[in-house]
């Protein structure tokens, strides 16, 4: 089975006296996230959701609510100190972003990068959820403060760099927040640092010394993941693309104790296995998420999956049927 991971934090003004709610949220953000300031003119008063999850070098913040408008001022800077970098996310609703001189509308898609040591100024003029992608700076762009973007970056959907980053960005928060395995915490938490960095400097992150082979194995998984449907995937293909020997390539695998190949069918069977519990009580053809998932066929997809599950894969989808009815 699949191991989840628990959110670190959660909160929510649902269930609170109207006027409990806004120093409530502030606390929370205090906290959990950056010291802000909120206010809201919504006739119910503020309602607004989040879970935390911690994932190391990266913080994910998963945010939900109605009308309303976040300030940090410029003596938050001073009582609440934060040296981040936060990319958000919006999912749903409109907004608009101020810091600087620079005033933004944002809709639903947009991605906008910001540092936490400036002032700054964001409303949602709709119900809105976003999710608030959060980086140390130091760690991600160095001491030195001119590095920080002095105001927001928004993504700009007509140059291909920064929304392939976006999309990378997207692509691993949303996946992860729709199934948060803790094996996948150390490659989300790297692909998210490799686009913020990118997002914010132009240019690819740079590892190296003895963390150069860790970023070389994130690389590879993160292929693999991508490329997981084809059949003819393999180590020559994975080392091609990352530009590097295939001898190479297996060395970096072993350094984690598995093989390219090996890691390749793990991948197979481990998403197999969270399709089979995404789908449970629908219809799913063991024979088409086979074939859907780069096996020859549904026999070999049965050994594999019996290797790794010593079962079968229709054995362990009753097991799952019978937990679910027990």
């Amino acid at each position: 089975m699949v191991q989840l991971l628990s959110p670190h934090g959660r909160a929510s003004t649902h269930g609170l006296a109207v006027c409990d709610r806004i120093a409530y949220w502030e606390a929370q953000n205090a906290s959990r996230l950056v010291g802000l300031k909120c206010s809201t003119h919504a006739e119910q008063g503020l309602l607004v959701s989040k879970l935390h999850y911690d994932l190391g070098l990266v913080q994910l913040t998963e945010i939900r609510g109605n009308q309303h408008v976040i300030e940090r001022p410029r003596d938050m800077l001073k009582t609440h100190p934060k040296d981040s970098i936060f990319a958000c996310l919006l999912l749903q609703g409109r907004a608009f972003f101020l810091q600087g001189e620079e005033c933004m509308a944002l809709n639903a898609g947009d991605v906008i990068v910001y540092s936490t040591d400036r002032c700054y100024l964001y409303g949602f003029a709709t119900d809105m959820h976003q999710v608030v992608v959060e980086c140390d700076a130091t760690d991600l762009l160095g001491e030195a403060c001119s590095r920080r973007p002095a105001t927001a970056i928004r993504v700009d959907r007509f140059e291909a760099g920064s929304v392939q980053m976006a999309v990378e960005l997207k692509s691993a928060v949303l996946g992860f927040l729709q199934h948060p395995s803790v094996d996948e915490v150390d490659s989300v938490s790297l692909r998210c640092r490799a686009a913020l960095h990118m997002l914010v400097e132009k240019r690819p992150l740079e590892v190296e010394g003895n963390e150069a082979w860790r970023w070389r194995l994130q690389q590879a998984e993160i292929y693999i993941r991508d490329n997981l449907d084809r059949s003819d995937l393999d180590a020559s293909e994975v080392a091609q693309a990352l530009g590097i020997s295939v001898r190479h390539l297996n060395r970096i695998f072993a350094r984690n104790e598995s093989s390219t190949s090996g890691w390749i069918w793990r991948q197979r069977v481990l998403r197999a296995e969270q399709e089979m519990q995404r789908h449970l009580g629908r219809s799913l053809s063991l024979g088409d998420l086979s074939l859907s998932l780069g096996f020859a066929s549904q026999s070999h997809f049965s050994r594999v999956f019996r290797r790794h599950f010593h079962m079968s894969p229709g054995e362990y989808r009753q097991k799952l049927l019978s937990g679910k009815s027990a």
